[in-house]
């Protein structure tokens, strides 16, 4: 199952895998709000998102979307997230 997540970029590195350059995003999903308090009320999550493309123009706190795809291991269920691109840009 395929489904499409929204956060915040809060980190980026890269690495070399069989002469290609991978791109690592951290991104954060906040969960929801109190609205009096401003605190967050359910989980939130920081995730890692693979992709062979670079993002132009990343800053901290860029608004971003990306795909996540549950699959199947021999240790349980795992989602696997790629397709990251900016949100208004």
């Amino acid at each position: 199952m395929v489904g499409k997540y929204q956060g915040k970029l809060i980190g980026h590195s890269t690495y070399e895998k069989d002469g290609k350059s991978v791109h690592v995003y951290e991104v954060f999903c906040g969960g929801k709000k109190d609205k009096d308090t401003g605190l967050y009320t359910t989980e939130c999550s920081i995730v890692r998102v693979r992709d062979d493309n670079e993002l132009k123009g990343i800053k901290a706190d860029m608004p971003v979307e990306f795909y996540g795809e549950t699959k199947h291991g021999k240790n349980g269920d795992y989602i696997v997230y790629s397709d990251i691109s900016a949100v208004g840009v």
